[in-house]
């Protein structure tokens, strides 16, 4: 299996921050068509993501994200 981290944009306002992944090894790529696994973590303090992508039965990829809030973020109110 090959683990590799989606690529992500990111975009904040005072309000709130946006990230957006795409399961692919990057931005100007078809992305995976066949993900499975997914799962989220979201904290006040840390996000985290992995999925699975089956595209390819020889090598498949194992796509994992994580890194800290830089400031403390309301979980409760995050839409996936």
């Amino acid at each position: 299996m090959i683990k590799v981290a989606p690529p992500l944009q990111w975009f904040q306002s005072l309000e709130s921050i946006e990230i957006e992944l795409k399961f692919a090894y990057r931005h100007d790529v078809s992305g995976c068509a066949a993900v499975s696994d997914e799962v989220f973590t979201i904290t006040d303090t840390h996000f985290s993501v992995s999925a699975k992508c089956a595209e390819t039965h020889d090598n498949p990829f194992l796509y994992v994200l994580e890194f800290p809030f830089w400031a403390d973020v309301k979980s409760d109110s995050v839409k996936i």
